[in-house]
């Protein structure tokens, strides 16, 4: 079991729980490399997510997104952050250890920063 996030590890971050996020969508815990506490862990260290967090805000679960595929994979993991009014999916690179773009939307409007060059809007 993995331990959870404590406010002392992860830069005033509330309590997190990491074992209890969720794989979403139909056999998206298979497709991770790593595992879905250690895809979160590196997706709240983006300072968008981390604001919302600290605001109250939620993490849904991770889920593979087809649309922001890597130069080798079909799909890149991504951790669904939500609280007011906005979804946030933080795409991630497992093997490198780093968040690789944001993705915000706010009802059907969607924005999207991309970090490195690799993302694909």
């Amino acid at each position: 079991m993995v331990p959870p996030c404590r406010i002392e590890d992860c830069d005033g971050l509330p309590l997190i729980d990491l074992a209890a996020i969720p794989a979403l969508g139909g056999g998206s815990a298979t497709a991770l490399r790593t595992n879905v506490s250690s895809i979160a862990r590196i997706a709240i260290q983006d300072e968008v997510a981390g604001d919302l967090l600290k605001r109250g805000g939620t993490i849904e679960g991770v889920f593979m997104d087809p649309y922001n595929p890597g130069p080798t994979e079909k799909t890149r993991p991504v951790l669904r952050v939500t609280g007011n009014g906005v979804d946030l999916d933080v795409t991630v690179d497992e093997i490198a250890g780093t968040v690789i773009g944001v993705r915000e939307i706010r009802g059907d409007k969607t924005t999207q920063a991309n970090i490195s060059s690799g993302v694909k809007p």
